[in-house]
């Protein structure tokens, strides 16, 4: 059995500095779109949640008020990490940035994730044992939660900083690649000497 095949190829030639300045632009309307949603968005929601109390239960409303403070930080972070990074030489300068900007978002995104775990448990409490869920979900288990959530994603936003540091022989550093607007680990080979 023999099979033939054909492979056809083109060339283009790109501008590596066009292609990146479109790239840059796509990702900041993209990356600014998504920000002012979730910052209107996530207003509107603390606004409503505030004005109809009594809409949820005060568990739910509780956990719904701090997914969406959550959400609201995570759009002000990622909107305004992506102006500095765009129209400003902060990143390229400063690695800082990088160890700064990257865990938080981390810590915003796992929160947010661990939060929505938090309302889908509760709303399956509320389906399956309604009859029992005023005496399952109090207000005080909720709070003890969300403090736990908290506490948890925090610890994991600390495991990113203790990495720039591994052990006293490798120092590890953020650096953000000022062509792919990535956050990347880079290690310090050299050493010197102190006085």
């Amino acid at each position: 059995m023999e099979f033939n095949c054909t492979l056809l190829t083109t060339t283009e030639e790109v501008d590596p500095v066009e292609d990146i300045a479109i790239n840059r632009g796509f990702r900041l309307i993209l990356v600014e779109i998504t920000g002012a949603l979730c910052i209107v968005l996530n207003s509107l929601n603390i606004a409503v949640l505030r004005k109809a109390p009594h809409c949820f239960g005060e568990s739910t409303t509780l956990l719904f008020t701090t997914l969406a403070v959550v959400d609201l930080s995570t759009g002000v972070i990622i909107m305004f990490s992506e102006i500095f990074y765009v129209l400003t030489e902060i990143p390229n300068k400063y690695p800082e940035f990088c160890v700064l900007i990257y865990p938080l978002i981390v810590l915003f995104g796992i929160l947010s994730a661990m939060l929505l775990a938090c309302l889908s448990f509760d709303k399956l409490i509320a389906i399956t044992r309604p009859l029992r869920y005023s005496q399952i979900v109090t207000q005080k288990r909720v709070k003890f939660v969300v403090v736990g959530v908290v506490l948890l994603s925090a610890m994991n936003m600390i495991g990113y900083w203790t990495l720039i540091l591994r052990d006293s022989s490798e120092i590890m550093y953020f650096h953000q690649n000022p062509y792919t607007a990535e956050c990347t680990w880079k290690k310090v080979t050299e050493t010197v000497p102190m006085p």
